[in-house]
Protein backbone atom coordinates (compact mmCIF):
# COMPACT_ATOMS: atom_id res chain seq x y z
CA UNK A 1 0.00 0.00 0.00
CA UNK A 2 1.16 3.33 -0.84
CA UNK A 3 1.83 5.84 1.80
CA UNK A 4 -0.43 9.04 2.19
CA UNK A 5 2.98 11.10 2.56
CA UNK A 6 4.23 9.30 -0.21
CA UNK A 7 1.01 10.50 -2.46
CA UNK A 8 1.33 14.01 -1.60
CA UNK A 9 4.58 14.03 -2.64
CA UNK A 10 4.26 12.72 -6.10
CA UNK A 11 1.18 15.06 -6.57
CA UNK A 12 3.39 17.86 -5.44
CA UNK A 13 6.08 16.82 -8.38
CA UNK A 14 3.12 16.78 -10.74
CA UNK A 15 2.18 20.49 -9.78
CA UNK A 16 5.73 21.48 -10.07
CA UNK A 17 6.36 19.76 -13.38
CA UNK A 18 3.40 20.98 -14.56
CA UNK A 19 4.69 24.63 -13.77
CA UNK A 20 7.20 24.33 -15.75
CA UNK A 21 5.57 23.14 -18.85
CA UNK A 22 5.67 25.87 -22.05
CA UNK A 23 2.62 28.06 -21.96
CA UNK A 24 -0.44 27.00 -24.89
CA UNK A 25 0.71 27.81 -28.30
CA UNK A 26 -1.96 30.78 -28.28
CA UNK A 27 0.15 32.61 -25.72
CA UNK A 28 2.87 32.35 -28.30
CA UNK A 29 3.89 34.89 -31.24
CA UNK A 30 2.23 34.82 -34.34
CA UNK A 31 4.17 34.29 -37.11
CA UNK A 32 1.08 35.65 -39.54
CA UNK A 33 1.19 38.90 -37.18
CA UNK A 34 4.29 41.01 -38.64
CA UNK A 35 6.13 41.87 -35.64
CA UNK A 36 6.53 46.03 -36.46
CA UNK A 37 2.41 45.83 -36.62
CA UNK A 38 0.59 48.64 -35.03
CA UNK A 39 -1.64 46.47 -32.80
CA UNK A 40 -4.91 47.57 -31.67
CA UNK A 41 -5.75 46.26 -27.94
CA UNK A 42 -9.00 44.32 -26.58
CA UNK A 43 -11.58 45.81 -24.51
CA UNK A 44 -11.81 44.05 -21.11
CA UNK A 45 -15.17 45.02 -19.87
CA UNK A 46 -18.26 46.33 -21.08
CA UNK A 47 -17.86 50.10 -19.89
CA UNK A 48 -18.01 52.14 -23.37
CA UNK A 49 -14.48 53.02 -22.76
CA UNK A 50 -12.34 54.81 -25.56
CA UNK A 51 -8.57 54.63 -27.04
CA UNK A 52 -6.58 55.65 -29.23
CA UNK A 53 -3.87 54.19 -30.78
CA UNK A 54 -1.53 56.97 -33.00
CA UNK A 55 -0.09 55.92 -36.64
CA UNK A 56 1.41 59.40 -37.49
CA UNK A 57 4.58 59.55 -39.69
CA UNK A 58 7.64 60.39 -38.12
CA UNK A 59 6.77 58.12 -35.08
CA UNK A 60 5.10 55.08 -36.32
CA UNK A 61 6.96 52.61 -38.57
CA UNK A 62 5.99 53.83 -42.10
CA UNK A 63 8.10 51.92 -44.74
CA UNK A 64 8.15 53.35 -48.38
CA UNK A 65 9.37 51.92 -51.71
CA UNK A 66 10.05 54.13 -54.91
CA UNK A 67 9.41 53.83 -58.37
CA UNK A 68 11.00 50.66 -60.26
CA UNK A 69 12.20 48.97 -57.17
CA UNK A 70 11.19 45.79 -55.41
CA UNK A 71 12.38 46.87 -51.99
CA UNK A 72 11.19 48.97 -49.42
CA UNK A 73 13.00 50.85 -46.67
CA UNK A 74 12.31 52.91 -43.45
CA UNK A 75 10.95 56.37 -44.31
CA UNK A 76 13.41 59.47 -43.41
CA UNK A 77 12.41 63.18 -42.34
CA UNK A 78 12.05 65.50 -45.15
CA UNK A 79 10.84 68.85 -45.36
CA UNK A 80 10.49 71.73 -48.20
CA UNK A 81 9.01 75.19 -47.35
CA UNK A 82 5.97 74.70 -49.62
CA UNK A 83 4.84 71.73 -47.53
CA UNK A 84 2.13 72.62 -44.66
CA UNK A 85 2.29 71.31 -41.66
CA UNK A 86 -0.16 68.75 -40.52
CA UNK A 87 1.02 68.48 -36.42
CA UNK A 88 1.39 66.60 -34.61
CA UNK A 89 2.81 64.11 -37.83
CA UNK A 90 5.67 65.27 -39.81
CA UNK A 91 6.53 64.99 -43.07
CA UNK A 92 8.63 62.24 -44.78
CA UNK A 93 10.07 60.50 -47.53
CA UNK A 94 12.34 57.97 -49.13
CA UNK A 95 16.15 58.07 -47.79
CA UNK A 96 18.56 59.79 -49.98
CA UNK A 97 15.59 62.81 -51.38
CA UNK A 98 14.86 61.04 -54.88
CA UNK A 99 13.33 63.12 -57.33
CA UNK A 100 12.23 60.38 -59.54
CA UNK A 101 9.05 60.65 -61.59
CA UNK A 102 6.58 58.28 -60.17
CA UNK A 103 4.59 56.63 -57.75
CA UNK A 104 6.18 56.05 -54.68
CA UNK A 105 4.35 53.92 -52.04
CA UNK A 106 4.30 54.48 -48.34
CA UNK A 107 2.87 52.00 -46.10
CA UNK A 108 2.01 50.49 -42.36
CA UNK A 109 0.53 47.61 -40.96
CA UNK A 110 -2.02 47.29 -38.61
CA UNK A 111 -3.39 44.45 -36.43
CA UNK A 112 -6.92 44.11 -34.94
CA UNK A 113 -7.38 40.88 -32.72
CA UNK A 114 -10.33 38.89 -32.58
CA UNK A 115 -11.07 39.68 -28.76
CA UNK A 116 -13.72 37.67 -26.74
CA UNK A 117 -15.52 41.59 -26.16
CA UNK A 118 -15.48 42.88 -29.74
CA UNK A 119 -15.26 46.80 -30.43
CA UNK A 120 -15.43 49.49 -32.87
CA UNK A 121 -12.45 50.71 -34.37
CA UNK A 122 -11.90 53.46 -36.65
CA UNK A 123 -9.47 54.00 -38.57
CA UNK A 124 -9.50 58.33 -39.84
CA UNK A 125 -7.16 60.90 -39.90
CA UNK A 126 -5.75 63.45 -42.55
CA UNK A 127 -2.94 63.51 -45.32
CA UNK A 128 -1.17 65.53 -48.08
CA UNK A 129 1.52 64.23 -50.78
CA UNK A 130 3.89 65.96 -52.94
CA UNK A 131 2.14 65.84 -55.49
CA UNK A 132 -0.89 64.19 -54.98
CA UNK A 133 -1.92 60.05 -52.82
CA UNK A 134 -4.10 57.90 -53.05
CA UNK A 135 -4.98 56.00 -49.15
CA UNK A 136 -5.70 52.15 -49.67
CA UNK A 137 -6.64 50.15 -46.74
CA UNK A 138 -5.29 46.80 -48.01
CA UNK A 139 -6.93 46.65 -51.40
CA UNK A 140 -9.82 49.20 -51.00
CA UNK A 141 -9.62 52.87 -51.84
CA UNK A 142 -10.27 55.11 -48.40
CA UNK A 143 -9.74 58.67 -50.03
CA UNK A 144 -7.61 61.01 -52.47
CA UNK A 145 -5.79 64.24 -52.75
CA UNK A 146 -8.35 67.16 -52.55
CA UNK A 147 -7.72 70.70 -54.08
CA UNK A 148 -5.68 71.66 -56.54
CA UNK A 149 -4.66 68.74 -58.84
CA UNK A 150 -0.60 68.49 -58.69
CA UNK A 151 -0.29 70.54 -55.30
CA UNK A 152 -1.65 68.05 -52.65
CA UNK A 153 0.88 69.55 -50.10
CA UNK A 154 -0.74 72.95 -49.91
CA UNK A 155 -3.20 73.77 -47.04
CA UNK A 156 -6.44 73.48 -48.76
CA UNK A 157 -5.42 70.06 -50.29
CA UNK A 158 -4.57 68.42 -46.85
CA UNK A 159 -7.14 65.45 -46.99
CA UNK A 160 -9.49 63.93 -44.36
CA UNK A 161 -10.56 59.89 -44.17
CA UNK A 162 -11.90 57.67 -42.15
CA UNK A 163 -12.94 54.21 -42.63
CA UNK A 164 -14.18 51.02 -39.72
CA UNK A 165 -11.34 48.48 -39.20
CA UNK A 166 -12.22 44.69 -38.58
CA UNK A 167 -9.67 41.49 -36.77
CA UNK A 168 -6.80 40.75 -39.22
CA UNK A 169 -3.80 42.17 -40.15
CA UNK A 170 -4.21 45.33 -42.55
CA UNK A 171 -2.08 47.33 -44.89
CA UNK A 172 -2.59 50.95 -44.83
CA UNK A 173 -1.14 52.26 -48.32
CA UNK A 174 -0.36 55.93 -49.37
CA UNK A 175 0.83 55.69 -52.89
CA UNK A 176 2.29 59.48 -53.27
CA UNK A 177 2.61 60.34 -57.55
CA UNK A 178 5.51 62.36 -57.95
CA UNK A 179 5.62 64.83 -60.99
CA UNK A 180 9.18 65.85 -61.05
CA UNK A 181 11.07 67.61 -58.02
CA UNK A 182 11.03 66.69 -54.05
CA UNK A 183 8.08 64.39 -52.65
CA UNK A 184 6.68 63.39 -49.61
CA UNK A 185 4.13 62.47 -47.68
CA UNK A 186 2.74 63.29 -44.25
CA UNK A 187 -0.60 61.15 -42.49
CA UNK A 188 -1.79 62.29 -38.83
CA UNK A 189 -3.65 59.44 -38.40
CA UNK A 190 -5.31 57.48 -35.40
CA UNK A 191 -7.09 54.33 -34.56
CA UNK A 192 -9.89 54.36 -32.53
CA UNK A 193 -11.70 51.72 -30.47
CA UNK A 194 -14.56 52.03 -28.86
CA UNK A 195 -15.84 49.14 -26.02
CA UNK A 196 -19.35 48.75 -25.90
CA UNK A 197 -21.30 49.05 -23.27
CA UNK A 198 -22.98 46.56 -20.89
CA UNK A 199 -26.72 48.31 -21.45
CA UNK A 200 -25.92 48.10 -25.53
CA UNK A 201 -25.55 43.97 -25.05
Amino acid sequence: MIKIRSVRRLAGLMLLLAGLQPAPTSAQPRPDIPADAIRVPCCRCLDGHQQVVNINTRTAPWQVGSPGSTGVQPVVAAGNVSWYPVPPAGWVGPPGNPTAVGDYTYFIRIYVPRCTIPGRVILSGRFGADNSARVFLDSGQIAASQGTPNYGFLQGSITPFSTPVGPGVHTLRVVVRNIGGPTGMILQGQLTFTCPRDLEQ
